[in-house]
């Protein structure tokens, strides 16, 4: 499985090359190009598609950097590796719209990559963006909203959460760019609720839900043996639905 494989070479890898550079060996060893968008105490990874087009940027996303000392497993190694297999498949495509993917810095520690990214290229050139997160503990695929569901429909199995969970996505609120946050848990921990509308949403009850165990190398955080990739995969293929369908 290509998602296991290269999480297992990162894991493995950044031991000796670091985090961060491993993820460029992977893609450069796909012949996908990248560069860095640096800032002070920052370093985003961006592979850019179409970036000659004049026309607003589809932003597919998700954090590198990991919690403390956490090897990084759901918190986000997964995500990142499916941001690789997402890269892989545009450049196969040849995608005829403007994508950037980026490979965000400091999420955990303020989510200041998120707001380099949005301050370099400008909030007012951005389309929309997907951002993945802690996406292969559970059974249940949940997204966090913001201006963006409106116009889409990833289809029944995706649940609305009822309100933001704090990742990259909530730095594209504060610049007012719709957005969606994809994140998986078990269904055995969430409750249905209704918005006004009338259309279903789901909520964590509890602080201890299992959910919360699966990242920031808490106990269900960094065991590979327990993580899906197969819901994985569906995640990855949610969001590119949602990049190419606008």
């Amino acid at each position: 499985m290509i998602l296991k494989d290269n999480l297992v070479y990162l894991l493995e890898r950044q031991r000796e090359l670091g985090r961060l550079e491993t993820i460029q060996e992977l893609l450069e060893s796909n012949g996908i190009d990248s560069y860095l968008m640096e800032e002070p105490g920052v370093k985003n990874l961006v592979v850019s598609f179409n970036s000659e087009l004049d026309e607003p940027i589809t932003v597919i996303g998700a954090h590198w950097d990991v919690f403390n000392n956490s090897q990084g497993m759901n918190d986000n190694g997964v995500a990142v590796v499916a941001l690789i297999r997402i890269a892989c498949i545009l450049k196969r495509i040849n995608v005829k719209k403007r994508v950037d993917l980026v490979f965000f810095d400091r999420e955990e520690t303020g989510m200041l990559g998120s707001d380099t990214y949005i301050r370099n290229v400008g909030p007012e050139n951005i389309e929309h963006a997907i951002i993945l997160d802690i996406i292969a503990y559970g059974d249940t695929i949940m997204g966090s909203f913001y201006k963006y569901y409106i116009s889409h429909n990833f289809g029944p199995e995706l649940y609305r959460l009822s309100y933001a969970l704090p990742s990259d996505n909530v730095i594209f609120n504060r610049y007012n760019v719709k957005n969606v946050l994809f994140t998986v848990g078990h269904n055995y921990d969430l409750t249905l609720t209704k918005d006004r509308k009338g259309s279903q949403l789901v909520y964590f009850p509890s602080a201890t839900a299992e959910f919360y165990s699966s990242f920031h190398n808490r106990v269900n955080d960094n065991k590979i043996e327990i993580l899906d990739f197969n819901i994985a995969r569906r995640v990855y293929k949610m969001a590119l639905s949602g990049a190419l369908s606008e």
